[in-house]
């Protein structure tokens, strides 16, 4: 009777975690599935570029690389095209994804934030980002407070902050 309560719970056990996993993973994808459509893309749109973190993060303590084939699937940008793009983040740094329209500037950054996605659109596009106004409000995005690093004060130089990781 022991044994079959302990097989019981074992087999709970790997149910929840078998099944929370494919529903972070349905999260996921849906949170791809809207950044495309706010950007007006569908896959394999030769004006995206995807740039992410994956290869040097974990979601959840397990390896990202499982979320960037996601992200590859529902967008089509691969490395070999050359509008899949990598950025070295430490691994308890979070998982962080961009998927970027080269034509509008437009951009959805997605996060992981407290066991869940997070996402900010934004126009990266020269114009925007050549507005005073656009790095006054860097500290207001959710998917990505630290986006934008401050510069030394260095004057000949331009702007106090810059795109660090995008």
């Amino acid at each position: 009777m022991k044994s079959r309560l302990s097989i019981l719970v074992i087999a709970a056990c790997l149910w929840m975690i078998l099944f929370s996993g494919l529903v972070s993973a349905a999260t996921f994808e849906s949170t791809i599935s809207r950044a495309m459509s706010t950007l007006k893309a569908s896959k394999g749109d030769p004006t995206l570029l995807v740039m992410t973190d994956a290869p040097y993060v974990k979601v959840d303590g397990a390896c990202a690389l499982p979320w960037l084939d996601q992200a590859q699937e529902k967008t089509g940008c691969t490395v070999g095209k050359g509008n899949l793009l990598f950025f070295q983040r430490a691994q308890n740094h979070p998982f962080r994804l961009m998927i970027f329209k080269k034509n509008n500037g437009g951009a959805v950054i997605i996060n992981r934030v407290n066991d869940t996605w997070a996402t900010d659109t934004l126009n990266i596009g020269p114009a925007a980002i050549s507005q005073p106004a656009f790095w006054d409000n860097t500290g207001d995005f959710q998917a990505g407070k630290d986006l934008f690093t401050p510069w030394p004060r260095w004057p000949m130089y331009g702007p106090r902050t810059a795109l660090t990781t995008f």
